[in-house]
């Protein structure tokens, strides 16, 4: 399991070089979100402080009806691009 060996790579490197600076934590946590990623199909995410998109496979195994839900409940802040882009329109602190 991949985040097994990312989660053991991470004790490993706390062994050797003890507790990680800010950068390398970051590092995992963009992996971490990298597989959860992969998992749900999604293939891209472009977001900056001003918002961005998230691109779905097309056998994504996120069910349409989630999207569209979360598009009813925040129609300010989500609405979809073509048939696999969810723009996300939200103001994110840097």
């Amino acid at each position: 399991d991949t985040q097994e060996k990312l989660d053991n790579i991470r004790m490993e490197l706390i062994d050797r070089f003890g507790i990680p600076p800010q950068s390398v934590k970051h590092l995992f946590s963009v992996h971490q979100i990298r597989l959860k990623a992969e998992h749900l199909g999604i293939t891209k995410i472009d977001i900056n402080t001003q918002g961005g998109n998230i691109e779905f496979s097309p056998d994504t195994p996120v069910q349409a009806i989630s999207i569209i839900q979360l598009m009813q409940k925040n129609p300010t802040y989500y609405r979809m691009e073509g048939g696999q882009r969810l723009k996300v329109m939200v103001q994110l602190e840097e």
